[in-house]
This record gives structure tokens, C-alpha cells and sequence, in this order.
């Protein structure tokens, strides 16, 4: 009895081993949680382009738009993978979760692991730390609220075109704002200046978008200015979100009611209307700066 018993403990130690080191997808897998949207982390992680205290570079070999990105990282003479995945577990917590792949020498990687003797997981631990404390404080900058389904505002605008990516988008505003301003300062327009997203490529976060402001009384200047876009926004329902933080961040209310829209099996179209209250240049507490943000809500 003694013999099979034993037997029995052999076979399943051999098997958990050849499991551990022939087998198993990852040398080793770390998870943790964020409180900022899914699609929010898959940027952050995508656009990480230095690693370690030696800022060894960061390569993206692949990656699924918001759901996964795999990163090559060469460290001490060898190459490993981290791939990243990123499920979004509620309105405003994402999980994410790690595997970490040798590319040489796995055997011995993964025989220090199960030893406990990795040098590699335990920089791979601190660093992966160091990006949830990165994430903890990006997520303490701004506050969006979902509002729910509305009726986004109708207006006629003037205009300045503006190309960037995603995350310049704030400066690309800037440096188009004196511009804009000298050209429409003898008409009357409304008090909130806006952005309107014409299109966005996910896959390499460059945007398009009109800059501008409504226009209530406008002059026969505007429409001879070649660099002046003259439309208008028709009225249609949205998915509304009020946002709180500096407005180079009011992107992430994108990713709030997309998640918003995939939970309640809405249809959108991803073209964002932003308007915003508050003057950056008058300073203040950033997370007093409000902004409305409307997606519109996809007509069958």
C-alpha cells in the first residue's frame, strides 16, 4: 500500500514538473487591479517605452486593441516577454494581468522560479509596482461622472482643424488657440469652447478634429478665412459624461462610456463632443475644471 502510495506521489511531482518547466504558457504570471478604465491601461502599457533604473527599451511586438500587448524587453544579454492582458471588471476597476516569457535559457529561468532564486521575477515584481503606484496617481487626477443618454447640444461653430495623437491632443489646442481666437473675436460666440472629434484610429491613437467655438452672430470675415471651418452639430442622442481634471486627460471619459455603452448594449459612434467650462490659463485646482462630454448614440 505504502509502495503505491508512493508510486502515486511520484508520478504527480513528475508531472507537476514537466507541467512547470515543458508546458505551462508562462515562466510566471503576476495580477493586480486598477481604478482606471481598461482602455486607459492598454495606452498606458503600449506607449511604456523604458524599463528598469537602466531604461532599457521597451519594444511592442504585438497587440489587440484594449484587450492585450505583448512587449519584447532585452536585460542582462536575454530577451523575455511581458504579456499583458486587461479586463475590465466594473465602471472603474480594470484587472491586469502579466505573464512574463524567457525567451532563452527557460529551462533555467524556470528552474529558479520554482526555486525561488529568479532575479528576473523579482525586477519584473518591482517594476510592475512601480507602474500600478504610476496608475494609482494618474487615476487620482480627474473624476467622470456618467450622466447617461441625452440630447447632445445643437450649434453652428467656427472652426480650426487639428490633427495628434490622442494624448496631444491638449497641446495641439493650445498652440491652435490664439489663432483661432484673433480670427473670431469680432463675432459673438458662446462662452464654451469645444472639440469634436471627427475620427480616431485606435490602433495608432492618432485623431482629427475641428477646435472651435458656437457661433450665435457671425460675420462675413469667418467665412473667408481659409484656415476656418464653418458647420454645424446637430442635435442627436448621446451618452453624456461630466468631467473633472486637466483637460489633456478628458479622453478618459471616452473610455468611461464606452464601457458605459458595451454594458448597457448601446451602439455608439466614436466621435466625441467636449466642451469645456474652464479656463486652463486662469490656474486653479485642476479637478475643479468641468468639462461635458457627448458620444453619440449610433441611429439603425
Amino acid at each position: 500500500m505504502k509502495r503505491k502510495i508512493f508510486g502515486v506521489a511520484v508520478f504527480l511531482i513528475v508531472g507537476l514538473l514537466t507541467w512547470f518547466l515543458f508546458i505551462r504558457e508562462y515562466d510566471y504570471q503576476i495580477s493586480f487591479k486598477s481604478n482606471i478604465a481598461s482602455q486607459g491601461v492598454f495606452y498606458e502599457v503600449k506607449h511604456w517605452d523604458s524599463w528598469g533604473e537602466n531604461k532599457k527599451a521597451v519594444e511592442v511586438i504585438d497587440d489587440i486593441v484594449f484587450e492585450n500587448v505583448k512587449q519584447r524587453i532585452i536585460d542582462d544579454n536575454e530577451s523575455f516577454i511581458l504579456d499583458w492582458s486587461f479586463t475590465q471588471v466594473n465602471d472603474s476597476v480594470t484587472k491586469v494581468v502579466v505573464g512574463i516569457i524567457s525567451e532563452e535559457n527557460k529551462l533555467k529561468n524556470r528552474f529558479h522560479i520554482l526555486t525561488g532564486s529568479s532575479n528576473r521575477v523579482e525586477n519584473v515584481k518591482q517594476e510592475l509596482i512601480r507602474f500600478r503606484e504610476e496608475l494609482y496617481d494618474f487615476s487620482k487626477k480627474f473624476v467622470v461622472e456618467i450622466n447617461g443618454e441625452v440630447s447632445m447640444p445643437d450649434f453652428e461653430y467656427a472652426a480650426v482643424q487639428g490633427t495628434s495623437k490622442r494624448a496631444e491632443k491638449a497641446g495641439e489646442m493650445i498652440s491652435k488657440n490664439d489663432r483661432l481666437v484673433s480670427i473670431v473675436k469680432k463675432d459673438k460666440k458662446g462662452d464654451l469652447p469645444f472639440v469634436k472629434i471627427k475620427s480616431w484610429n485606435k490602433d495608432s491613437d492618432d485623431i482629427e478634429f475641428d477646435f472651435g467655438f458656437p457661433i450665435i452672430v457671425k460675420s462675413d470675415s469667418l467665412h473667408r478665412d481659409p484656415l476656418l471651418q464653418i458647420g454645424n452639430i446637430s442635435s442627436s442622442k448621446a451618452i453624456k459624461a461630466t468631467y473633472y481634471g486637466n483637460y489633456k486627460n478628458s479622453d478618459q471619459s471616452w473610455f468611461a462610456i464606452m464601457n458605459y455603452a458595451s454594458k448597457n448594449n448601446i451602439d455608439i459612434v466614436l466621435e466625441p463632443l467636449e466642451m469645456f467650462y474652464n479656463n486652463p490659463m486662469n490656474g486653479g485646482n485642476e479637478l475643479d475644471w468641468k468639462a461635458e462630454i457627448f458620444i453619440p448614440i449610433k441611429t439603425h
